[in-house]
């Protein structure tokens, strides 16, 4: 769903997130799963009327734990995910981005998530479900897409799956997906590249503009379910997606150097704390 951003004459932002914490809160109070179905379209309606004010691109909603707000280096999109938890094994995921070029915002919601294909794109309103956290303008074909790294969260009690997926934003909708990957051990090329891992471990996705690639751990496997199926882990090594010719090809064993930082992070009690962080400081091939 695409809307046009216009002047509303409402309450403050500040008071408008406000109301959102509150009905976050009232989620994690209650059992009733028809109860937080409502409160969770209700939170949809809040965010799509403050973001639909023209002078709120820069708002990155500080009171709200449960939102992730990230802008694009070419601060042309700025994107707001979060997902609804129902049960243990059901959840709801919502995405909304900005589009400060067209003046816009468009809509992301799955109420039944799912695993999307790796051969095939995703129009917006049969979208999968994910927590985005990074994007990244790139060029294809001549022309402009973003990329997108999100977290799929376990539903299963074993794995988890992160995304690399690109979307294709133009003023009426988006389009999720382009046949630009070539990864190790697939002849075809892939829409999408997915990783699935242990729920208890940390992945890391990283982009380098630079050098155009995109960099992140190695998986391999650490053990065996019930079930018979491997369930894989990062190891101390690192692979990479290189574009070149119009594809982002798969690149296994680079080197990636890592840059101890300390971070300043917003706590859910709103102190300051400080956070050690690795980033990818630097990457060079073998």
């Amino acid at each position: 769903m695409c809307l046009s951003l216009f002047p509303v004459e409402a309450q403050s932002w500040v008071e408008r997130e406000q109301n959102v914490k509150d009905m976050f809160d009232q989620i994690d109070q209650t059992d009733d799963i028809l109860k937080k179905n409502e409160i969770a379209n209700k939170i949809q309606v809040e965010m799509i009327e403050i973001l639909m004010e023209v002078d709120s691109f820069e708002y990155d909603f500080p009171l709200l734990d449960n939102v992730g707000s990230v802008i694009s280096s070419d601060k042309m999109i700025h994107m707001y995910s979060w997902n609804v938890v129902l049960e243990e094994d059901k959840m709801q995921f919502f995405t909304i981005l900005q589009n400060k070029e067209f003046n816009t915002i468009h809509i992301l919601a799955q109420g039944n998530p799912f695993l999307p294909s790796p051969t095939a794109a995703v129009a917006e309103n049969k979208w999968y479900g994910a927590l985005y956290y990074d994007i990244h303008p790139i060029e294809y074909r001549d022309k402009k897409m973003y990329m997108v790294f999100g977290l799929i969260p376990s539903t299963n009690g074993e794995t988890q799956y992160k995304v690399i997926d690109v979307m294709a934003i133009s003023k009426r909708q988006i389009k999720l997906g382009a046949s630009m990957f070539q990864v190790i051990g697939s002849r075809k090329k892939l829409y999408r590249v997915m990783f699935e891992y242990d729920k208890l471990a940390q992945m890391t996705i990283d982009y380098d503009k630079r050098k155009k690639r995109v960099v992140y751990n190695h998986l391999v496997p650490i053990r065996t379910a019930d079930n018979g199926k491997e369930i894989y882990a990062p190891d101390e090594t690192w692979d990479a997606l290189v574009y070149k010719n119009d594809l982002w090809t798969e690149q296994e064993d680079v080197r990636v150097k890592i840059k101890r930082e300390k971070k300043n992070k917003k706590s859910k009690k709103g102190t300051e704390e400080q956070e050690e962080k690795d980033s990818i400081e630097e990457l060079v091939e073998e």
